[in-house]
């Protein structure tokens, strides 16, 4: 028996064609393309992970310029009551918003919300009165005793 050595190995295989190898290994070729299929599939993973990082962080970059740009403070270091106009909830809100613009119209509000809540009114647009009949007779000009405030609301 004679021993072949890796130069022997390449020049056998340096004649086999796609063709041949098909026809004679088909499960080799088989095992090949599962083997490169399934390396495909993971890098086509990664890519579409990294690109949804990319995403993230995009996002979250442009929420930060918006505060900023309408003077609201930042989520990471906002403390009592700034850390409910930059709460959680709505930075996932904002997160989820389809593109920038939508973004921008909601912090607008917000920013918009809190000058009406410093001054100590809400913003013009806003109306204040009473919006039901009976909440006018309760609250009405006259002043209610006990007795009539009980007869009021049974």
């Amino acid at each position: 028996m004679t021993e072949t050595t890796p130069e022997d190995d390449r020049g056998a295989l340096a004649d086999v064609s796609l063709e041949d190898l098909q026809r004679r290994r088909p499960d080799l070729v088989e095992a090949i393309r599962e083997a490169q299929s399934a390396e495909v599939a993971r890098l086509r993973a990664e890519v579409d992970r990294l690109e949804a990082s990319e995403a993230l962080l995009g996002k979250r970059l442009a929420i930060g310029r918006l505060l900023r740009e309408f003077a609201l403070p930042e989520p990471e270091v906002a403390e009592g009551w700034e850390k409910s106009v930059v709460s959680e909830r709505f930075v996932e809100s904002l997160l989820a918003a389809p593109d920038e613009a939508a973004m921008r119209e909601m912090v607008e509000e917000r920013a918009a919300l809190v000058r009406g809540a410093r001054q100590g009114r809400a913003e013009p647009h806003v109306e204040s009165k009473p919006r039901s009949r009976d909440q006018s007779r309760v609250c009405g000009p006259t002043e209610l005793d006990v007795k009539r405030f009980v007869e009021a609301i049974t």
